[in-house]
């Protein structure tokens, strides 16, 4: 799950398609689980909720989408960002993946 994420500035598509894996590169049994994440801006330390769609694709095998909001897409463009998603199964027990970077590129 190391990949860069690239995001253009005020775009909400496209989907993205994640497996969460642990440490060793084993998928991350999702079943039962709701995603969401958080973004937060490396130079400046701020972080807020992602507000894109997130959602189970294959739980068991730790696959779920990502699609980003206008909101999620319009801070600072050429700005590095790291990701993190947040798994919350139905027993109250949270999980979360290490950080994912993520590039805003601007827009033309």
């Amino acid at each position: 799950m190391s990949d860069t994420i690239k995001l253009v500035y005020g775009a909400n598509h496209p989907t993205y398609t994640i497996t969460w894996t642990d440490e060793a590169g084993t998928a991350v049994n999702l079943t039962g689980a709701t995603i969401t994440g958080r973004i937060k801006n490396r130079l400046t330390g701020s972080a807020a909720g992602l507000t894109g769609t997130l959602a189970l694709v294959t739980a068991a095998s730790g696959i779920f989408s990502y699609v980003p909001s206008s909101a999620d897409t319009s801070r600072d463009a050429s700005k590095h960002y790291d990701l993190q998603f947040i798994a919350t199964f139905s027993d109250t027990t949270i999980e979360k993946t290490f950080k994912v970077p993520c590039w805003i590129e601007e827009a033309i």
